[in-house]
């Protein structure tokens, strides 16, 4: 299992967000063959972000690799500290030993939901914040941005029927 944890961005008791600067974030890759007693296996000090993304972490189907989209960065302004939108996409190893952080890639921004089709060989990542996806090829730990799809609107997640033949986009309408 794998588990992305946001520290730079809290909620007081009104549920106004609090923001934090970056650097305690984390992802947690958790093994579950005994599910009655969870053991983390590895603690990774990446970036990513609960704002936006339904789903931002992803393990592909032979548990060789994951996906984790950072969407929104904690930046100051002056005095203040803002949310600015980010483009990374990380690649883990997780045969590695204790797994690892093996690429970034920069996609599109905001990117957010996203999926590996049911062959591993191909992953879509959701570009809230530029209205389009990022196609990647998978080959192991050798991921890659191939192509990027302009969308009409902000979609926020995508995901593949499960013959593999088609997709399905979640979009965000802004009213």
């Amino acid at each position: 299992m794998i588990l992305g944890l946001d520290e730079k961005v809290l909620w007081d008791e009104s549920g106004k967000p609090i923001l934090s600067a970056p650097g305690k974030d984390q992802v947690l890759i958790v093994d579950l063959a005994s599910p009655e007693t969870p053991k983390i296996i590895a603690a990774l000090p990446l970036k990513n972000s609960v704002v936006g993304p339904p789903v931002n972490v992803a393990i592909d189907p032979s548990g060789t690799v994951a996906l984790v989209a950072d969407s929104v960065d904690v930046a100051k302004d002056g005095d203040v500290l803002k949310q600015v939108l980010d483009k990374k996409i990380y690649v883990i190893d997780l045969q590695a030993s204790p797994p690892k952080l093996t690429a970034t890639l920069t996609g599109g921004k905001q990117p957010s939901g996203l999926s590996f089709s049911p062959d591993g060989k191909m992953a879509l990542v959701a570009n809230r914040g530029d209205n389009s996806i990022s196609v990647l090829s998978v080959n192991g730990t050798d991921v890659k941005i191939t192509d990027t799809v302009a969308m009409p609107d902000s979609p926020s997640h995508v995901t593949f029927t499960p013959d593999g033949k088609r997709d399905g986009v979640a979009e965000h309408t802004k009213v």
